[in-house]
């Protein structure tokens, strides 16, 4: 991007344990998975933004966070999108947490009064375990359900620009703000 805007996305990260646990699940063969550091679940894809809102929506994060502790998130199931014949991308579906949708709904009506546009695309609570080829062939390693139960903490609630370049997408972080742990059940 330019000097005047960047590309972001707002995402939950899971504490280093979790992204360990969601590394050891299995994907398919040939499959480019996604390394442990950048494992994390989106809630805003943003896009294109230009530098003074990415500026005011970092300023406000953090009351944004401290508002909204989150359970235990569990593992539902292993999954390939959009389906398993046109697969692009192998997940790991999350369970819906109540305080996870108000979570998002907050960030939603955060980024309006900014005057950001959000993703219109349904909240879907998943991480992005591997990416696979366009000329990927054969079944998947594994499917459905986790072998073990698999549940996630989350640390912190960040904002980032993503970096396209010729090998690849990176993530960095511009802000991160902690998220508080809330009882709650964790299916398993």
């Amino acid at each position: 991007m330019n000097g005047d805007r960047l590309r972001a996305f707002v995402a939950l990260m899971p504490d280093a344990a979790s992204r360990d646990a969601l590394h050891a699940l299995p994907v398919t063969r040939g499959a480019r998975r996604t390394l442990p550091a950048q494992l994390h679940m989106t809630l805003a894809f943003i896009g294109a933004i230009e530098r003074e809102r990415c500026d005011a929506l970092a300023a406000h994060l953090p009351a944004l966070a401290a508002a909204h502790a989150l359970p235990l998130l569990p593992v539902e199931r292993i999954a390939w999108w959009p389906s398993l014949p046109r697969a692009r991308l192998i997940v790991a579906e999350l369970e819906a947490e109540p305080a996870c949708v108000a979570l998002n709904a907050g960030l939603a009506t955060l980024l309006r009064g900014l005057g950001v546009p959000a993703d219109r695309r349904p909240f879907r609570p998943h991480v992005t375990l591997a990416r696979l080829p366009r000329d990927a062939v054969g079944q998947p390693a594994h499917g459905g359900a986790p072998r073990r139960p698999v549940v996630l903490r989350i640390e912190a609630l960040t904002l980032f620009e993503s970096r396209l370049s010729h090998e690849g997408v990176s993530h960095r972080p511009i802000v991160s703000a902690p998220i508080a742990w809330a009882e709650g059940r964790a299916a398993g």
